[in-house]
């Protein structure tokens, strides 16, 4: 009996919630911390009161401090612009203000800032604070990608590959992923993967799909964990190695991935490659997949209980 794992691959695609504003605190961490420190000595009376109230970016947001970090913004200051921009972009600590973001995001990418470039871009294509416009939206992304940012290379080849707000071109998404996947980024790695795969835009090569999608399932991605075992369960791209396949499914089923979950599932129930045949964890498996709506892990769970016509495995 022959295993038939779905392969429904498709592209990952940006989280349009934590778009704008992401991780600023993190990729600009040294000035954040510095700006922070600077502004909040005059409220500290003593080391041991600073340390008795620690300074958290919520609280920043509901006290004086971001009085002053806006005022910092007004003369000029770009950390602070973009503190103050993502404050207002996010909502934490307070109320969203996408035309507040969009004035202070504008006025740091007057400075040439690379994170400003992306966060505009992102404002444009959704309409946040500014008349949507994704043709402006991928201008401002194109300038934050030709100066390394991974995250706008990443976004503008999903826009090539869907036609979102650019025309259709798998070649320039390939060229986009590419460019962030030499330097990990994770989810290019696993769409550039996709590309070699269906070959758009690239010539088609079943082995450099499996090469890039070890790579950001080394880095824990579950989609590439599971795309990779089905390539080692069918030997396609690599040497077919049941074991590792089975790993695989597993590193992405605990992680959520309804098709690994569906995978281990068929697994268990045909007992094949060293599995040994156990129902009980096939129906598992199943459940959690069908929870997530996988119709044949619906099916399989379905016989499995004796509640519908026998339909073999496959």
């Amino acid at each position: 009996m022959k295993r038939q794992h779905m392969v429904e691959f498709g592209i990952l695609k940006t989280d349009r919630n934590h778009s704008v504003g992401r991780d600023y605190a993190w990729r600009h961490l040294f000035s954040f911390l510095l700006v922070v420190f600077c502004l909040t000595i005059p409220l500290s009376a003593s080391a041991k009161r600073m340390k008795e109230n620690p300074v958290t970016v919520d609280s920043l947001r509901q006290s004086r401090t971001f009085d002053r970090m806006e005022k910092a913004a007004e003369e000029g200051d770009v950390s602070a612009q973009l503190w103050v921009a993502d404050m207002y972009a996010s909502g934490r600590g307070g109320d969203r203000n996408d035309a507040k973001a969009f004035a202070w995001y504008s006025r740091a990418a007057e400075n040439g800032v690379r994170v400003a470039f992306y966060n505009l871009g992102v404002l444009y294509i959704h309409g946040r604070g500014i008349e949507k416009d994704p043709v402006k939206g991928a201008r401002w992304l194109k300038k934050a990608a030709r100066r390394g940012d991974v995250e706008a290379q990443f976004y503008l080849g999903q826009m090539h590959y869907n036609g979102e707000g650019l025309k259709v071109n798998f070649k320039k998404a390939a060229c986009w992923w590419s460019m962030a996947a030499s330097k990990n980024e994770i989810k290019s790695l696993y769409n550039l993967g996709l590309s070699y795969y269906h070959g758009r835009g690239v010539r088609q090569d079943d082995a450099v799909a499996v090469s890039l999608w070890e790579r950001a399932a080394k880095l824990g991605l579950r989609e590439a964990q599971y795309s990779l075992g089905v390539m080692y369960d069918a030997g396609r791209g690599a040497t077919r190695d049941a074991a590792l396949a089975r790993s695989l499914f597993r590193l992405a089923a605990d992680q959520g991935h309804p098709l690994a979950q569906y995978a281990l599932g068929l697994l268990y129930e045909t007992g094949e490659d060293d599995v040994p045949l156990d129902i009980i964890e096939a129906m598992k498996w199943y459940e959690q997949a069908a929870r997530q709506g996988v119709r044949q892990a619906a099916r399989r769970l379905e016989f499995l209980r004796g509640t519908a016509v026998v339909v073999p495995a496959q």
